[in-house]
Order: structure tokens, then C-alpha cells, then sequence
């Protein structure tokens, strides 16, 4: 009785073993996931100063027009940004990049990035951003741009566990009246 009391003991731990096991292996990571809207922004807004970093300030009184908020999947590792707007195919737009852990964190800088649309045509009128440089990064480890000046630049980087990204565009084109920020999470 006792043998076969430790038999059923050590197949019932194979098998719990077994399926953990299993389970780490069927999931890998964050599954990718496709192009998404984040917002559009219509007006500017200078680069935020100290005090309008609060979430309360970021998510309340922060006028939507003037504003990207992207709240990712808490699995995001790896976050991707794609600029377009209705503007002039030469158009420059400068955005200021912050991010946020949590519901009542503050948001911390990450950087600006200057975005040159070019004459890929995302759908009538509405051009993509394709030469991005960026400036004042503040990110580690790096943010990273890849620009194709008559294709789809791309501002690319590490969440390092941070899910809610703010995109505001201290400035922009003498024509847009619509510019559009699309992400991608892996």
C-alpha cells in the first residue's frame, strides 16, 4: 500500500511537472501584434514642463487634440512608432516622446524626434513620415530611428517595462491639420 501511495504520489508530480514545463514552452514571449492607431493630434503643444508631467495633468487636463496615448499590453517588451500626416509630402513635425508605469506615475522624458514626411502615400493626401532624427534621448538602452527618406521611418524601442507612451507635436508643417501616430507591440 505504501509503494503504490508513493507510485500515485510521483506520476501526479510528473504530470503537474510535465505541463508547467509544457506551458513554458508553448508560450514564448509577447506575441506581434499589427499596425494600430494610437490618436491623432490636430493642434501643438510645447514640450511638457515639470509639473504637467503627472498622469493627472497627462490624461485629464491635456486637451485630446493635443495628444498620443498609447497604453500598450502590460506583456509589451518592445514598442514600434510610425508617423503620417495630411500634410506636404516635405513637411517637417517635431514630437516630444514620455513614458509612464503605472495609473499615478509621473511621466518620465524620452526624447524628441523630428519627422520629414515623404512621398509614400499611406492613402490619399495622407503621407508617412520617413526621415525621423531624433534629439534629447533620454532612454536606456537607446532609442533606435530608421529613416528611408521615400518609405516608412520608424522610431523603435525597449518598454524596460513601462506601458503608457505620450506623443505630443511641439510643432508641425505649414498644411497638416492631421497628424497620425500608429504602434506596434512585440
Amino acid at each position: 500500500m505504501k509503494n503504490t501511495m508513493i507510485a500515485v504520489f510521483l506520476s501526479v508530480a510528473l504530470i503537474l511537472c510535465t505541463a508547467a514545463a509544457w506551458e513554458s514552452v508553448v508560450y514564448t514571449g509577447t506575441p506581434q501584434t499589427g499596425w494600430s492607431l494610437g490618436g491623432t493630434i490636430t493642434a501643438t503643444n510645447a514640450a511638457l514642463g515639470v509639473t504637467e508631467r503627472t498622469a493627472t495633468y497627462v490624461e485629464g487636463t491635456l486637451a485630446a487634440t493635443k495628444k498620443v496615448l498609447i497604453t500598450t499590453s502590460i506583456k509589451c517588451n518592445y514598442l514600434q512608432l510610425r508617423f503620417r500626416s495630411n500634410g506636404a509630402s516635405t513637411e517637417t513635425n517635431v514630437y516630444q516622446l514620455y513614458a509612464a508605469r503605472t495609473a499615478e506615475d509621473h511621466y518620465k522624458y524620452m526624447g524628441q524626434f523630428t519627422v520629414t514626411q515623404n512621398t509614400q502615400i499611406y492613402s490619399t493626401g495622407i503621407y508617412f513620415g520617413g526621415t525621423i532624427v531624433a534629439a534629447s534621448a533620454s532612454w536606456n538602452p537607446a532609442i533606435v530611428t530608421t529613416s528611408q527618406a521615400d518609405g516608412i521611418g520608424l522610431v523603435h524601442f525597449d518598454t524596460c517595462g513601462y506601458n503608457k507612451f505620450l506623443l505630443v507635436c511641439s510643432s508641425k508643417g505649414a498644411t497638416a491639420t492631421a497628424l497620425y501616430v500608429d504602434y506596434a507591440e512585440f
